[in-house]
């Protein structure tokens, strides 16, 4: 049934796809509200039930470097229906190639980068720092890759470098069940997020990127073993 209801809404794609394109030289949150739209629409014809966890209000005034842990390919439209803040992400060079994500991208101002070339990744961190200096808010997966279940892969303390150079508040997100996404598009079961306390600079600055890296991995963890 859930199949049949995907092939339903493949006229979805080419209308989100031209509104895309239309809509790519307006302002950053104009954009993102409109694609974010597009998802939700996506989600109430799919029957895609979330069940978000908002633990503290974000700040309104500043932008935010969403941290989140990354568990498969429904990670990106999941964060993008659920997240209260226009923001961006930074992604490997190959999404960059594939029709329709590409062109999503544009319009998103997503940042590529190459995880083999040093040099690529070194001009993505200056990259998603000023994108933080003009106060847009950034979403990082700082796993690197897709752990495909619970238990986080290493997450790498230069994910928030940007953050540390920019002062910026990090907001960590726990995505539960992602990687069950099959489920999820069946209507089986429900999609779980969290978004925790929005940790300032003040707070995480004194243990620099390392150090904070770690107790933020340990406070990640953590969420699963309490759920």
């Amino acid at each position: 049934m859930w199949r049949i209801r995907m092939l339903h809404l493949l006229w979805l794609i080419p209308i989100a796809w031209i509104d895309a394109l239309r809509i790519r030289k307006q302002s950053f949150p104009y954009k993102f509200y409109k694609m974010q739209k597009w998802t939700q629409l996506f989600f109430k014809c799919v029957h895609i039930q979330t069940d978000v966890q908002l633990e503290q209000e974000l700040p309104s005034n500043h932008a935010v470097l969403f941290v989140s842990n990354h568990q498969s390919a429904f990670d990106i439209p999941l964060l993008l229906a659920i997240l209260p803040k226009p923001f961006t992400f930074v992604s490997k060079k190959e999404n960059a190639s594939i029709p329709f994500v590409a062109s999503c991208s544009k319009t998103l101002e997503l940042i590529f980068f190459d995880r083999k070339d040093q040099k690529s990744a070194v001009q993505m961190l200056r990259e998603s720092a000023r994108w933080l200096k003009e106060d847009k808010s950034l979403l990082i997966f700082p796993e690197g890759t897709r752990s495909k279940q619970k238990t986080l892969l290493e997450m790498h303390a230069g994910s928030i470098q940007p953050a540390m150079m920019t002062k910026t508040f990090i907001v960590p997100v726990i995505m539960y069940n992602s990687y069950n996404y099959k489920e999820i598009l069946k209507g089986k079961e429900v999609a779980k997020v969290k978004i925790l306390a929005p940790i300032s600079y003040e707070e995480y600055k004194k243990d620099k990127a390392e150090g904070f890296m770690k107790i933020l991995q340990e406070k990640m963890q953590a969420e699963f073993i309490n759920e």
